[in-house]
Formats: C-alpha cells, sequence, structure tokens
C-alpha cells in the first residue's frame, strides 16, 4: 500500500512543507518585534534611573527613542533592568537599596560534594 501511494503522499507533503516554512518565518518575525519591545523597555528603564540621578552629564540625557535595534546578543528582557542595585539605592526609592540578606542566599553556595 505504501509503495502505490509514496509518489502521491510525498508530492502532498511537499506542499506542506511551504506553509510549515511560512509558520517558521513568521513565528521568527513575532520573536523579533518582541525582542524590540523588550530592548525598548529595557532601554527606557536604564534612562528613567540615570536621568533620575540627575549626577553629571549622563543623568540629562534625552530619552531613548525607541527605534534603535536590539543589540545581537539581547536575550530578552531581565526583570532586573526596573530595579536599582542594591549599592545604587536612592532616599527616594527605599526599598532598592536595602543590602541583600546573606542568608536569603545560603543555601544556594552550599556545595555538596560526593553527591
Amino acid at each position: 500500500m505504501l509503495r502505490s501511494h509514496e509518489a502521491e503522499w510525498l508530492s502532498d507533503l511537499q506542499g506542506r512543507a511551504g506553509e510549515a516554512a511560512e509558520d517558521r518565518r513568521h513565528a521568527e518575525w513575532l520573536v523579533e518585534q518582541a525582542l524590540r519591545h523588550e530592548w525598548r523597555q529595557h532601554r527606557l528603564a536604564q534612562w528613567l534611573q540615570s536621568a533620575a540621578d540627575d549626577a553629571g552629564g549622563f543623568g540629562q540625557q534625552p530619552a531613548p527613542t525607541g527605534e534603535e535595534a536590539p543589540p545581537p546578543v539581547f536575550h530578552g528582557l531581565d526583570p532586573r533592568a526596573f530595579q536599582r542595585p542594591w549599592y545604587k539605592g536612592q532616599p527616594w526609592n527605599r526599598g532598592a537599596g536595602a543590602a541583600p540578606d546573606p542568608a536569603a542566599n545560603q543555601q544556594d553556595n552550599i556545595i555538596e560534594l560526593g553527591a
């Protein structure tokens, strides 16, 4: 049975391959658009923090336009982009300047030997 329908079925599968390739191109386009959107959010968050510092020339930069493409190594938005590092806390941003709790990460630093 397979031998008698081989040419017909292969032709049908070849026709469907074009649809699959189109789906892949559309998915790649959607990922590219999502990365651009995430990059804009990342840039605005970084600009907002530097503008709020208002120290020196870097605090007086214009807001990013969002027209630039993300760098080739940008793998998506890092949630930490919306928080100040603990060592750059500001009086108006109380939670950001708190020193990290060493006990919170103590379990992560344990290395088990012989496991």
